[in-house]
């Protein structure tokens, strides 16, 4: 939500940013009284107050960007906390498992009768990793 508020800020700054050269330089014609002055005295003062707009656009900006900047900065420490003491992160849980999982697969596979060079085959590891598995077993 203050990412959409973000972006409707930018924008409209950027609209007057753009449009304001162009202001200066455009004018309609004299049978439309009222939307753009046609005397270039009157548009000192509708220039001033685009201007005073502008400097509160501009501020508005300034503090929406700090206040991201305070969330994100405040979403990076979450993501860099440590786990409580009671938790087990989640990248360990996955690794016992599927440590175990291999260890399950290389004991069937040993009582089977399959031999250490076939196990490391058929699971795609390393010889020595299978023996190592075999002599925790004993």
């Amino acid at each position: 939500m203050d990412m959409a508020y973000l972006f409707l800020v930018v924008g409209i700054l950027l609209m007057v940013v753009f449009f304001r050269d162009a202001l200066g330089h455009w004018a309609l014609p004299q049978s439309s009284p009222g939307l753009v002055p046609a005397q270039p005295e009157q548009w000192g003062e509708k220039v001033e107050v685009l201007e005073a707009k502008i400097d509160l656009l501009t501020e508005t900006l300034g503090e929406a960007t700090e206040h991201l900047a305070r969330i994100d900065r405040g979403m990076a420490v979450q993501h860099r906390q440590v786990d409580s003491p009671g938790e087990v992160p989640f990248a360990k849980v996955v690794e016992a498992r599927t440590h175990q999982a291999l260890q399950a697969k290389v004991y069937t596979m040993a009582d089977a009768g399959m031999d250490v060079a076939d196990i490391a085959r058929e699971l795609n590891r390393g010889k020595g990793e299978i023996e190592l598995v075999l002599s925790l077993r004993r």
